[in-house]
């Protein structure tokens, strides 16, 4: 039996309208966070099981399954999740305001 092993490249490239003036926005998989002139993209999924986190109150991501919150950095601020949330590397196109984010 011969095993053959390949090396699945499975970066991917996302891009959609970035909205400097917005404090937070929900799109897709991504969280764009642009406060104090900084921005930061997180993963919209809990590190407790994946649920897909829409909202926010007070700073505070909130993970509509098991009631997990997240500050704005990313930071497990009440459980039951406890890891931080992923923080995804990502380009802002000033000049055709969009913002590319690889996955």
């Amino acid at each position: 039996m011969v095993v053959t092993h390949r090396k699945i490249n499975s970066k991917k490239i996302v891009s959609f309208p970035f909205e400097a003036n917005k404090e937070m926005s929900f799109q897709d998989d991504f969280i764009v966070i642009n406060k104090e002139h900084k921005t930061k993209v997180l993963s919209s999924r809990c590190t407790h099981l994946g649920c897909k986190i829409d909202k926010s109150k007070n700073d505070q991501l909130i993970c509509p399954c098991h009631g997990s919150t997240f500050d704005l950095l990313g930071n497990a601020t009440k459980g039951p999740a406890v890891r931080p949330l992923e923080e995804k590397q990502f380009e802002i196109d000033e000049s055709n305001n969009t913002i590319t984010i690889k996955v």
